[in-house]
Parts: structure tokens; sequence; C-alpha cells
């Protein structure tokens, strides 16, 4: 049998039982299927790009079944844009490239992604009943996001499509990252009871740059204020500080406006 050539990732080799591969030339699905999967009937998904790099978990059983995989990426043509998709374990997913363009699929698990410099869509799907979350992908955590150029993508697969103020207000609770000083570090989504969705930002926030992220113009901090949680400022120290329903209303702005954070009812074409 003819494999196609391939090479272990620099620093991949056997991090602990995670084998992490990727081919000199990237391979179609069906080849990859043939070669790398155990058994002729793993497929219940179809890739439409070639494969180029993927992980999974070392069993010693030589050829990986599919509930094995962790994540791959594919090599994507001119048209689209480069796509890297986890799989039902705890993932760790870095974008090591600037050409930008990315779509990332965590999929489910506790996963950790970390964005390069590139325009990056993380995608995170959930189940929006109207009144309620019911399911979420798990706690993921995305580092190095850049506001205004980076997007997140929440997919509602229950169809009922709300406005990101109407799904941040079903969410548990929604806080900002506080450094303890004088910065904003980042977004913390509690989507249900044990389930949070961490976006750390690529360049930390101070007073003036958050007041003018939410929109806010007025002088001073007293509307800024009114966003938080009890009205208060943050507390020395760092922690989360929690914002009110009207709060919540500003995290669109935060990130971009529909640009930077929106809800769909599909996945991004590239995972499909």
């Amino acid at each position: 049998m003819q494999f196609a050539e391939a090479m272990l990732l620099p620093g991949g080799k056997l991090a602990g039982s995670i084998v992490v591969i990727e081919f000199k030339a990237p391979i179609a699905w069906a080849e990859f299927k043939k070669d790398w999967l155990d058994g002729d009937n793993q497929a219940n998904f179809e890739a439409i790009f070639d494969i180029d790099t993927f992980s999974f978990k070392n069993t010693d059983a030589g050829k990986a079944a599919l509930s094995d995989l962790l994540w791959l990426s594919f090599k994507a043509d001119t048209t689209t844009r480069n796509v890297a998709i986890g799989g039902d374990q705890k993932d760790s997913i870095a974008i090591v490239d600037d050409s930008g363009g990315w779509v990332i699929f965590g999929g489910q698990g506790n996963d950790f992604i970390t964005l390069f410099n590139g325009a990056e869509e993380v995608v995170y799907t959930l189940s929006d009943t109207g009144t309620s979350l019911t399911k979420s992908d798990g706690s993921d955590t995305i580092n190095n996001f850049t506001l205004g150029t980076d997007s997140l993508r929440f997919v509602d697969d229950d169809g009922a499509v709300p406005t990101v103020d109407g799904l941040m207000s079903r969410m548990t609770s929604v806080a900002l990252k506080y450094d303890g000083t004088s910065s904003y570090t980042g977004v913390e989504i509690t989507i249900v009871s044990g389930t949070s969705l961490t976006i750390n930002f690529a360049a930390a926030l101070d007073t003036d740059a958050l007041k003018a992220a939410f929109g806010i113009t007025t002088d001073g901090t007293t509307d800024l204020y009114a966003a938080f949680a009890g009205g208060v400022a943050p507390q020395s120290g760092a922690s989360g500080v929690g914002l009110s329903l009207a709060g919540v209303a500003y995290i669109d702005d935060l990130f971009g406006g529909t640009d930077g954070i929106f809800v769909s009812d599909t996945i991004p074409t590239e995972l499909l």
C-alpha cells in the first residue's frame, strides 16, 4: 500500500497521548480515510478540501478511529478560507501563519484556540429555544482575539436565531475580565452553569478605550460604571466585572458590530 508522505510536526511527536501529523502534500479525504482511519465505515462527514494536518489520540493500534481524531486542518483553495476543526476531546488549536482567512471550529470539549494576526472567524454552536439555552460546545477559551479584526459566530442549531443582544440576555452571566489595575483583558460568557466561553483580547483596553468601544461619549466614568452589575467601579485585584442587562447590550459594540460578533443558523460553508 502506498501511503501519503507525512511527518510529525515540530514539537508534536508525542505530547502526552497526542500525535500531530502534517502531510508534505495535502491529500483528499478518500485517501486519508483509506490510509489513516480504522475501518471503511468511518466517514460520517465528507471534507470538501484536501487534508494537510491532523492529530489523534495515540492508542498504539495503527490506524486511528474517527472517535480518536482531535482535529483536522484543510488546505483551502484560493477562493475559500483555511479551516481548522476540533474533535470531541479537549483540543488545542493554534493558528501559526499570518495569511488570515481562517475559520476555526473547536467542536465538543473544552478547547483552547489561539489566533494569529489575520482576520479569523471562530464558530461556537449552541441551542437557543427563544427563552433559554439548552446545550453548547463546551467551555472554550479563545486567545489573542483582535477586536475589530477577528470575529465570533454563534450558530444556533435550534433555529431561533436571536439577535446578539437577545442571545446575551439569556446567558447566565457576561463579565469583563479586569487585570486589577487599569485594564480590561477579555470577556467571559457563562452560557449555562458550568460552561463558559472566554475571549482574551490581543490588546487590553483601558477605561477610555472601553468607553470608546461601548460607544459611550459622555465625560467621566458614570455612564460606563452604570453598565457594570451594581453600577460600581471594578474592585482592586484581578477579577471578572459582571455586566448589567444594560451593559450586556454593549457587547456587540465591543466586538465591532455584526462584522465582529453575530448569530447564524448555519455554519460557514467551509465547514460543511
